[in-house]
């Protein structure tokens, strides 16, 4: 399930930030990714919700520093 979350953390936030999911390193903190801010993150969240039928309380969508972490998180809800 990791997989699919890890997708759909990257899909969300290449939606949000108008960049290729591709192009996101799963790796890289997320306060250093281009026009990251708290308002986008609650946006991506929103959408990995959606995608996993999943719902992410808001201090573990926050306490992720990398998708890859976030997606983790998501992953341990579901």
């Amino acid at each position: 399930m990791n997989g699919n979350a890890e997708q759909a953390v990257l899909e969300a936030l290449g939606k949000r930030l108008g960049i290729p999911a591709a192009e996101i390193d799963p790796d890289a903190p997320l306060r250093d990714l281009p026009a990251m801010e708290s308002v986008v993150m609650l946006h991506v969240v929103v959408d990995v919700e959606d995608a996993l039928d999943v719902t992410i309380p808001d201090d573990v969508a926050f306490s992720a520093s990398t998708p890859r972490e976030l997606a983790g998180l998501v992953t341990e809800l579901v």
